[in-house]
């Protein structure tokens, strides 16, 4: 660039009208890298508080041992342990089980593909035997029957609060293979629906 040509951007740059333009190019040429930046990390901040969706096993509950929002209607057993999470808290609340007395997960009845192991239920008068819930729990069963359920409320009413739905694939196929279980008598069962 010669002399002449450089005193006259000089010259056009002094004027206090270019100036402010110089100005107001700069500033907006540095909103426009600054802009994106901060919608990124608005997003981003988003994204984080974000609830992760509940984990439902294949009867549409959850399992015990996985989270379940502070509410009990959510768990296979019914039994939410733990709080409901505050917006943007971990959710640190697990489904738990009940009434396994000495039974652990996975074990079952032959019938229903396991091995036969005795239990005394949870009323402590009553032999049963070791059963696994729809909710993946070990339960301790004294008196069951062939039953369509998918949480352990859909046997309360036909077995009592203590009752537990369990697995028993091979020997109730036409439930669904599902079972509604107590710790005592079930007295309320009506007929099986059609």
């Amino acid at each position: 660039m010669d002399a002449s040509r450089f005193d006259a951007l000089s010259r056009s740059l002094g004027s206090h009208a270019c100036r402010r333009g110089l100005l107001g190019g700069v500033l907006v040429t540095l909103g426009r890298g600054v802009l994106p930046l901060v919608n990124s990390e608005a997003k981003q901040r988003h994204r984080r508080t974000k609830r992760k969706k509940l984990q439902r096993n294949e009867f549409g509950c959850i399992s015990v041992g996985r989270a379940c929002r502070g509410k009990d209607t959510n768990c296979c057993s019914g039994i939410c342990k733990g709080k409901k999470p505050k917006k943007g808290e971990k959710d640190k609340s697990k489904c738990v089980g009940h009434d396994a007395s000495t039974c652990l997960p996975g074990q079952m009845e032959s019938v229903c593909g396991g091995t036969d192991l005795l239990c005394t239920t949870s009323t402590g008068d009553t032999k049963g035997l070791c059963e696994m819930t729809t909710g993946n729990a070990a339960y301790c069963v004294a008196n069951a029957r062939c039953w369509p359920c998918s949480k352990d409320a859909d046997c309360h009413p036909f077995c009592g609060l203590q009752a537990a739905c369990f697995r028993c694939a091979g020997f109730c196929a036409d439930t669904g293979g599902t079972v509604c279980g107590g710790q005592g008598n079930c007295p309320g069962f009506p007929p099986l629906p059609p």
